[in-house]
């Protein structure tokens, strides 16, 4: 499922449009990764709600329905248990991300960085 990209560095593999990736040849089997893309699925309103009042602190109002598209594809980096936006629209020089745990059970430290 991981492919090693020479150019990042680092193993990646795209499960359901959301890309993982880790430094280290990942440890979890395809099934748990899978699970993973799932539990995210399953936890994006709760996810949106975390997200909602620091973005629109930082960028204004936002629409909630269309914040997911508006995001791009997320990023789950496996060594450090983040989700990174790197494709987002919201504008061209900043990267929003945030800590999870226990799928996505624990979201913290949401983060606007650029």
């Amino acid at each position: 499922m991981f492919q090693y990209s020479e150019d990042e560095e680092l193993y990646l593999a795209v499960v359901d449009g959301i890309e993982f990736v880790s430094e280290e040849e990942p440890e979890l089997s395809d099934e748990e990764v899978r699970d993973l893309a799932e539990s995210y699925q399953e936890n994006l309103p709760r996810i949106l709600d975390f997200m909602l009042p620091a973005l629109e602190g930082f960028y204004g109002k936002l629409n909630k329905a269309e914040l997911p598209k508006t995001l791009g594809r997320p990023r789950i980096d496996l060594d450090t248990s983040e989700v990174s936006y790197c494709e987002h629209t919201l504008d061209e020089s900043h990267v929003i991300s945030f800590e999870f745990y226990d799928d996505f059970e624990t979201l913290e430290n949401l983060a606007i960085d650029g």
